[in-house]
């Protein structure tokens, strides 16, 4: 029967690790606390959301994804693992800005627990662990004594008997158990603390980081022969607002009216750690015709010198005279293009040093202006930028995953060390405090250990009309009272010794404990 029962648990055991293993330690599930109002009614706030690793996922499934702001749990509302899915909050009305691959899903939703993430919440914090080992290791270490003792005593009858075991016996037997609770404890945590010394703390790590940046803003105004939809003559002027990189469309510059572009372009060099910049900037236009068409560049603001890291410039474009260069280029190839294209290109270069680094850069976004026989059309984008990077080494701190919870290698070691020095320090004070009481009553142990033998008595038994036999040992009486199926009697007497007694029959069998230094 026993081994019937062992394989089942150990059966069980194996299941349960199989399903329910996390995912930071191997396994295939994870487990989530929900924060926010996005998947309600189907996930509120504070429940434990068990999800599972999945061989494919389809749109209407609950899944678990690593996005840029950490994990979110949200339903799969389009898509495929070709293109990414697209993934939507049920308390939402537009989906996520970003789509999520196969490979940044940790799993669909397989079980879901009621407000359980508080009790996960609950287990972030080391010292409410610590309580829980602890009190688990007691129940563990209590179960087993009492059940060793049931068996080993075999005393059915023992149940209608009314025992009494003294407080002395019980304070003794509360600070062993505490002992060996604390002492299993400190061996869990002399394991944590070996495992974590062998994880490594930090890595070297290669990383990506901007060391400067160029932007060029451009803003311009149309110049348009007077009439009736351009009154002034004048479209514009047409800039992007701070933070903003398109313009809202202007009105339509109609090729047949437009006579000219007066554009400001705006050079800003970022970084934050920059001295001695200078530099040139000027600007160049680019004629090209439509796909794959002739190309002609022409200088439009010779190279000027500048210092510190912004600089503006103005310049003005005689669209006429485009116009004309176009029209002449037509006539002599035989060739017209559906649209030409129109680029302002501004040139900067500059000198100077960053971050100990001598740079020498050239930046020259260009601006298109398309134009047709009926339309000039700029483009919305008027903010071009550029960021060059770095790499360099850094250190970082490596990180365990223990069920939701992330903490940091050197954070594991020492809370591993401090709880493995706590446990130490209380299991050495409950075994210096059951020593002492061992001492003070040198058969405690005794009533302790045979707590479901021995009974205490108030007044000694009368055992006049009995045969007296005196026994070697302890071990001797225990053997009878389990032979016999009779309960031991102690009685502690006033000079400090110990009487132990069994009754059977006519014959009483005594042991015999003098008072220390009688």
């Amino acid at each position: 029967m026993r081994l019937v029962a062992a394989t089942a648990c150990a059966l069980a055991l194996a299941v349960a690790w199989y399903l329910f293993w996390p995912s930071s330690w191997g396994g295939r599930v994870s487990y989530i606390m929900v924060s926010g109002s996005s998947m309600e009614p189907t996930l509120k706030a504070g429940d434990l959301a068990v999800v599972r690793r999945s061989a494919g996922y389809r749109p209407g499934e609950v899944v678990a994804f690593s996005s840029p702001i950490g994990t979110v749990i949200h339903r799969i509302v389009d898509g495929s693992p070709d293109e990414g899915f697209v993934l939507k909050g049920d308390n939402r009305t537009t989906p996520d800005p970003f789509r999520a691959s196969p490979d940044e899903l940790q799993g669909k939703l397989w079980l879901r627990v009621p407000m359980g993430g508080l009790f996960l919440s609950y287990l972030k914090r080391p010292l409410n662990v610590l309580m829980m080992v602890v009190a688990l290791a007691g129940l563990l270490l209590l179960g087993w004594e009492g059940r060793r003792l049931k068996h080993r005593a075999g005393l059915r009858k023992l149940r209608d008997h009314s025992r009494s075991v003294s407080s002395l016996s019980n304070l003794f037997l509360i600070l062993a158990v505490t002992a060996g609770v604390f002492v299993t404890a400190g061996l869990l945590f002399l394991a944590a603390t070996v495992w974590g010394f062998q994880k490594e703390s930090s890595r070297l790590v290669r990383r990506e980081w901007p060391l400067y940046s160029h932007e060029v803003r451009l803003s311009y105004t149309a110049e348009m022969e007077p009439s009736t939809l351009y009154p002034d003559g004048l479209v514009g002027p047409v800039s992007v607002p701070q933070g903003r990189q398109e313009a809202s469309p202007p009105l339509p510059l109609y090729t047949r009216l437009a006579r000219g572009l007066r554009a400001t372009f705006a050079y800003r060099f970022s970084s934050p750690d920059a001295s001695s910049l200078s530099g040139e900037a000027g600007a160049e236009v680019v004629l090209e015709a439509g796909q794959q068409g002739w190309r002609k560049q022409l200088v439009l603001l010779p190279p000027e010198s500048f210092a510190g890291p912004s600089v503006g410039k103005e310049l003005r474009i005689d669209l006429t005279q485009v116009f004309a260069l176009i029209s002449e280029i037509e006539r002599e190839t035989g060739v017209r293009a559906p649209w030409y294209e129109l680029r302002i290109v501004p040139l900067v270069r500059l000198r100077g040093e960053v971050s100990d680094r001598r740079i020498d850069d050239f930046f020259s976004p260009a601006f298109v202006f398309k134009i047709d026989p009926t339309q000039v059309s700029p483009e919305s984008t008027l903010v071009k930028s550029q960021v060059t990077t770095a790499t360099r080494e850094e250190r970082r701190k490596v990180y365990l995953g223990l069920a939701g919870w992330q903490v940091s290698v050197e954070r594991w070691r020492q809370l591993s060390l401090t709880s493995l020095a706590c446990a130490l320090t209380l299991a050495a004070s409950a075994a210096a405090a059951a020593v002492v009481l061992a001492r003070r009553r040198p058969t405690i142990w005794l009533t302790a250990r045979y707590r479901g033998l021995v009974v205490d008595l108030a007044a000694p038994a009368a055992i006049d009309d009995t045969t007296v036999i005196d026994v070697a040992s302890f071990g001797d009486l225990v053997r009878l009272a389990r032979l016999k199926d009779t309960p031991v009697l102690h009685y502690h007497a006033p000079d400090g010794g110990d009487i132990f007694l069994l009754r059977d029959g006519m014959t009483s069998y005594r042991l015999l404990f003098p008072a220390k230094g009688g």
